[in-house]
């Protein structure tokens, strides 16, 4: 079991991202999978569960949201219907243990990010080109809100971005690249702004921070300047008439 559970665990991890965007429900393959391999394990690996105060409040966080949204299905009759969203916030911090007991190798985390958005942008390029009759909003959200796609692309390309500070080399570093393209592309075709205004905002700050931290160093500069470039370009296309005609 000890020698099993972390291959599990990657799997999981990758199939959580790798199936976000391209299938319906497609997260929630990899969720039930790490909740099965938790419960199932959960004598092995809960007396070596980390002991940390951070973590106790997150999972508090999250088991509080549960019972206020448990009380609001109870106030509003939703009955069983209504009882998915609160027992998704009550395993959250099951989760959050055994992650942080067995936790996955991040190449799970980028490589399932990275083939995610290359799946996602498939599904989307194809109903957007060969079968928009089937899209229910017009969009190139199949399975998701269109809203949902253009924030959840934009998350798995940024995840693939952050996957750059290991510096990855010959095909892996073709994936990373892949998938920040995909994700982006991806958003592009939701026509969904908010990602881009967001991912603006947050690049604006932290080139601020960074001048900040570096004293106006002539790298700081150039850094700064080019993040402002970026920043700059998401606004663009924040703002680029087939979005705002929406």
């Amino acid at each position: 079991m000890n020698a099993f559970l972390p291959l599990l665990v990657n799997g999981a991890t990758f199939l959580f991202f790798a199936l976000s965007l391209g299938v319906k429900s497609g997260y929630s393959y990899g969720a039930v999978l790490l909740l099965l391999a938790a419960l199932v394990s959960l004598p092995a690996w809960w007396p070596k569960r980390p002991r940390d105060a951070a973590l106790r409040l997150l999972a508090a966080v999250f088991f509080a949201a549960g019972l206020l949204t448990l009380l609001d299905v109870i106030r509003s009759a939703s009955g069983m219907r209504g009882l998915e969203l609160p027992l998704k916030f009550f395993v959250v911090p099951l989760l959050l243990y055994f992650l942080a007991a067995v936790p996955p190798r991040p190449r799970a985390i980028w490589a399932g990010a990275a083939c995610g958005a290359l799946f996602g942008l498939a599904v989307a390029w194809y109903f957007a080109t060969f079968a928009p009759e089937a899209l229910p909003l017009g969009r190139a959200a199949r399975f998701l809100h269109p809203i949902q796609l253009g924030n959840l692309a934009m998350l798995l390309a940024l995840i693939c971005a952050c996957s750059l500070r290991a510096r990855p080399r010959g095909w892996q570093l073709l994936l990373v690249l892949s998938g920040m393209v995909a994700g982006i592309y991806t958003t592009l075709l939701s026509e969904t702004r908010g990602s881009f205004f967001a991912l603006a905002w947050a690049l604006f700050f932290l080139g601020l921070l960074s001048l900040r931290r570096r004293h106006l160093k002539l790298r700081s500069v150039v850094l700064s300047a080019l993040i402002a470039a970026i920043a700059a370009t998401l606004f663009w296309l924040g703002n680029v008439e087939m979005i705002s005609a929406r």
